[in-house]
């Protein structure tokens, strides 16, 4: 377990390192930007950068929002359908639902029939990353 948490240690540096990296050469970017074009010049793309900032971070809003309202009805439309539907573009993919057990009944039942043992089988693990909040 300890070689695990060393290596989540050693993403998080890396990382770490990366964003400093890339913060660094921003700051160098915009520094030679200013020496270039004078300060007035520079602090007013600045200005105008800032306005088209905001005006396309309202635009990505919209367009995500938008997005997820359509997704969420293609979905409810394609699970009516019963079946893929298949567009020019995207395709909305049917899936037939799977069933469920109760796994806790099941083991109580095969303490006392173990054959049924014989019709289960197990996945592999599996790990997903995220970050600590």
């Amino acid at each position: 377990m300890n070689d695990v948490k060393q290596q989540l240690d050693q993403l998080y540096l890396a990382e770490q390192e990366y964003e400093a990296a890339e913060a660094n050469l921003n700051r160098e970017w915009q520094m030679k930007i200013m020496s270039l074009l004078g300060d007035d010049l520079f602090y007013r793309m600045q200005e105008i950068g800032e306005h088209y900032g905001a005006l396309l971070d309202q635009a990505n809003s919209d367009r995500e929002r938008v997005v997820k309202e359509l997704q969420a009805s293609i979905k409810t439309a394609a699970v009516e359908v019963g079946e893929t539907v298949k567009a020019n573009h995207y395709m909305a993919v049917f899936t037939q639902p799977k069933p469920t057990w109760d796994s806790g009944k099941l083991e109580g039942y095969a303490a006392a029939h173990p054959e049924i043992l014989a019709f289960r089988k197990e996945k592999n693990p599996y790990v997903s990353i995220r970050k600590v909040k």
